[in-house]
């Protein structure tokens, strides 16, 4: 048995998703027969070259290095160390989340829900840049030009005295939320700071989400169910991750190149009532939105029989409205809410088709496969594996 490898795991304090990739590297790490012994090291901006020393002793650093200051910092460790974010400076293995992907798939989820205005709120780092930047490139394809909060700028006063403020924690938060025309939906760049807007909301009085729809990044199942507003989040691939990073450390200690980068798409986005609407300015799109949503067993007829209205007008104006067809929708939230079962459920196949208005289990699997490329049973084992 050879002796075990100790490995440094350095990471801000003040970022969530790399306090998980650690927790999920412990979980893998005690899975494999290589033993290794992780040491949680939080790193913070103060630190100097006296912080290096202390990490003589450990085979291993593992810490994210976009930024300048870091890369200097760990230069002489570059041979035994892995980085979770990416620079084009470095020499080590580099892996993390594709954040281009994660802002691309948020676009996307609030694109859907037909708001008139977007916006994105992060504070200063590496991820923060590209998650916004993809956010605000998406949105740019469909003529939308969101919002970016800037800690420099000067907004319109509103509370003096909140809590935030008093902290210093973010400045102008809650005068910038309330310059927001409305509804909006705002993209957060991880859950802590979807909390924070979450919080500046209720205390401003605004409806989360029918004025604010909110959406953060990392799906921090404890944080997001414990809020007041339950807070919808893109879902990282942090067991993949973890495995890589296992993955290159053992190519390297048998002599073998380690892939120099690897970064890994989200998986999916867990839905809660934060990004939870629809938004139409026709009150007759709005009411069947509603009606698609309660109800996924209705058909097209079904709806414009409720609405008391031709099925030739109601599907112009729903295509003007939403820009697709009525059917389309429809099967957009039946193909939602299936992901949604088998990834979160042990309802088998034939349940998930009934709870999602499926006429038989053939039809499900058919749009399923066709809609994403795999069948049912796939979907739900990869997620399992991931």
């Amino acid at each position: 048995m050879p002796l075990p490898l100790h490995i440094a795991c350095c990471f801000q304090d003040n970022v969530e998703h790399l306090r998980q990739q650690v927790a999920t590297l412990f979980q893998v790490f005690s899975n494999k027969d290589r033993p290794c012994r992780l040491h949680s090291r939080p790193l913070y901006s103060n630190h100097h070259d006296s912080y290096l020393d202390s990490l003589q002793n450990y085979d291993w650093i593992l810490a994210p290095l976009a930024s300048p200051k870091l890369q200097k910092l760990f230069a002489n460790r570059l041979d035994t160390l892995i980085s979770f974010e990416s620079s084009s400076d470095l020499s080590c293995p580099q892996t993390g989340t594709d954040n281009t992907a994660i802002g691309n798939m948020a676009a996307h989820h609030l694109l859907h829900n037909r708001l008139p205005h977007y916006a994105y709120f992060g504070t200063p780092c590496a991820a923060n840049t590209d998650r916004q930047n993809a956010f605000c490139n998406t949105l740019s394809q469909f003529d939308y030009k969101p919002f970016i909060y800037d800690p420099q700028a000067s907004y319109p006063p509103t509370h003096e005295h909140h809590a935030l403020i008093k902290q210093n924690r973010l400045p102008h938060l809650l005068d910038w939320i309330a310059s927001l025309p409305k509804p909006i939906g705002l993209f957060c760049m991880d859950d802590i700071r979807a909390s924070w807007c979450l919080e500046a909301c209720l205390d401003l009085g605004l409806s989360v989400p029918n004025e604010v729809a909110l959406l953060g990044v990392n799906d921090h199942q404890s944080l997001c169910n414990a809020c007041h507003v339950p807070i919808s989040s893109i879902v990282l691939p942090m067991t993949q991750i973890a495995n890589h990073i296992v993955t290159q450390i053992d190519r390297i200690l048998d002599g073998q190149a380690p892939e120099q980068q690897k970064f890994f798409p989200p998986i999916d986005i867990t839905q809660r009532t934060s990004s939870d609407v629809l938004h139409s300015s026709n009150p007759l799109i709005h009411d069947a939105l509603i009606l698609m949503r309660n109800d996924l067993s209705l058909s097209v007829g079904d709806i414009v029989e409720k609405l008391q209205i031709s099925r030739r007008s109601f599907e112009l104006q729903f295509k003007k409205s939403i820009g697709h067809n009525p059917g389309q929708e429809l099967r957009h939230l039946r193909m939602k809410r299936a992901c949604k079962l088998l990834r979160e459920t042990e309802l088998n196949h034939n349940q998930v088709a009934n709870h999602c208005g499926f006429a038989s289990l053939a039809s499900f699997a058919t749009l399923f496969r066709k809609t994403y490329n795999e069948t049912p049973g796939d979907y739900r084992q990869r997620l399992r594996r991931s």
